[in-house]
């Protein structure tokens, strides 16, 4: 049995401004910028790993972050690049440094439907180089290149049963974005494993994913086999 698909809108909280992206140009400018208050997400704090970047903030009052209420994002929401760096992703994880951020005019945010889905899961599918990918055969390429709510709430995923969701994210997602940021090699060897299987699980369940997982594992095993054997066999011919 496979997962069934559904869109993004589908997966969404059931409270107004679940799926948001920011202000409009003149509601949030430099001059609204503070030494300290709340932080303010921009495209800085999506870095290319899927890695939420708390280190550079800009801050705004909480005068201001109350009148943006409807552009406020807190722990467990997901973040998305709407222009610029297209395929950015990032979570607020309950660890995070704030209770609250403002999302800045180039991000989208997304409060999920806990009844429905993990963020964590989701965070990891959108982690995937074939799910960023999606994203970015969806692109408006007049002006700066960028996409819409229309366009993210439509993107399809996979959703397995909320307990599948949090057992898969709990193997996932604790060591990805840190190992990520560890070594490119790390990244480049996640990336292959992504094109070798890992990009999608049609299988139904936790064992399914772990099956796609090891499957992936041996077809990048046996590509790397591969390249070292034709290596061989060009130095021996080249002797």
């Amino acid at each position: 049995m496979t997962w069934p698909i559904v869109t993004l809108d589908y997966i969404k909280a059931n409270t107004q401004k679940a799926l948001v992206g920011g202000p409009f140009g003149s509601n949030l400018t430099t001059r609204d910028y503070r030494p300290e208050g709340v932080p303010v997400i921009r495209g800085k704090n999506l870095a290319n790993d899927c890695f939420f970047d708390e280190t550079e903030f800009v801050f705004v009052s909480d005068e201001k972050a109350d009148e943006l209420s409807a552009n406020n994002a807190k722990k467990g929401d997901l973040l998305f690049t709407q222009r610029g760096t297209l395929g950015q992703v990032g979570l607020i994880s309950e660890a995070s440094k704030f209770d609250r951020y403002v999302v800045s005019q180039s991000q989208m945010k997304l409060t999920v439907d806990r009844y429905k889905a993990d963020p964590y899961f989701i965070y990891f599918y959108f982690c995937l180089p074939s799910t960023q990918e999606k994203i970015k055969s969806h692109v408006i390429t007049s002006g700066v290149p960028h996409i819409n709510l229309g366009i993210l709430r439509e993107i399809e995923i996979p959703l397995p049963p909320i307990s599948d969701q949090v057992k898969i994210a709990q193997i996932a997602s604790p060591g990805f974005a840190r190992l990520r940021r560890q070594h490119s090699a790390v990244e480049s060897a996640i990336n292959a494993l992504g094109h070798h299987g890992l990009d999608r699980c049609p299988d139904h369940g936790i064992d399914g994913f772990k099956r796609y997982v090891a499957l992936a594992v041996v077809a990048r095993n046996l590509q790397r086999l591969g390249a070292v054997l034709r290596g061989q066999e060009a130095e021996a011919a080249r002797r």
